[in-house]
């Protein structure tokens, strides 16, 4: 058993090592957020998974089955809001100008119209 638990530590661990260099790697931030979300997922519930095996409780067990449930439950929809949000800005920011830009050009405006 301890040898399984070893392996899956071993697994998840070089996962959450590939989301790592994954994040470093990507150019831009919607493949950042893919290679590390799927990755650091899976990573955390293969070291949960060994954790589990070498304590081998049922109390552990249990834990480790909520942990992994609101893992996978949760880090998707984190990660589409995530996108969105990105996605969101990235069109405002393309259709209007922002900020102090924005009122320099109705300062403009204004000025254009007397």
């Amino acid at each position: 058993m301890m040898y399984l638990a070893s392996f899956f530590l071993i697994a998840g661990v070089a996962f959450v090592l590939i989301a790592g260099l994954g994040l470093l790697r990507m150019k831009d931030f919607h493949s950042r957020l893919q290679a590390t979300s799927k990755a650091s997922t899976l990573g955390i519930i293969l070291i949960l998974l060994g954790g589990t095996i070498m304590q081998g409780t049922a109390e552990g067990i249990i834990k480790s089955a909520f942990i992994c449930l609101a893992l996978l439950l949760t880090t998707p929809v984190a990660t589409q809001a995530l996108a969105k949000t990105a996605q969101d800005n990235k069109e405002r920011a393309k259709g209007q100008q922002v900020g102090r830009k924005r009122t320099t050009s109705a300062r403009k405006l204004r000025a254009n119209a007397k």
